[in-house]
């Protein structure tokens, strides 16, 4: 047996407001914006934002920093251009 839920555990213990995380309930990457005792809440660039336990939360692999980046880039482009569309209108 190893004692992997407890690395995991600790990991999230040591994780910094403002870190790019993977949610394994989710399977999700997010800011981590706010810890709150067992509780870790996790926002995305499209608004969706959500809570979940500390323990299923670890820092994001480099690949899910860059697939996080990409979310970033085409929510940013989505915007300008229904922002480009309402001032067509």
């Amino acid at each position: 047996m190893t004692d992997m839920p407890r690395r995991l555990a600790r990991a999230a213990a040591d994780l910094p407001v403002g870190e790019v995380v993977f949610d394994a309930r989710y399977g999700l990457t997010g800011i981590l914006t706010r810890l709150d005792g067992p509780v870790a809440y996790i926002s995305r660039p499209t608004g969706f934002d959500w809570c979940t336990r500390r323990s299923r939360v670890r820092p994001a692999s480099e690949e899910e920093r860059r697939r996080y980046d990409a979310l970033i880039e085409m929510h940013e482009a989505q915007v300008r251009f229904i922002e480009a569309s309402a001032a067509v209108r």
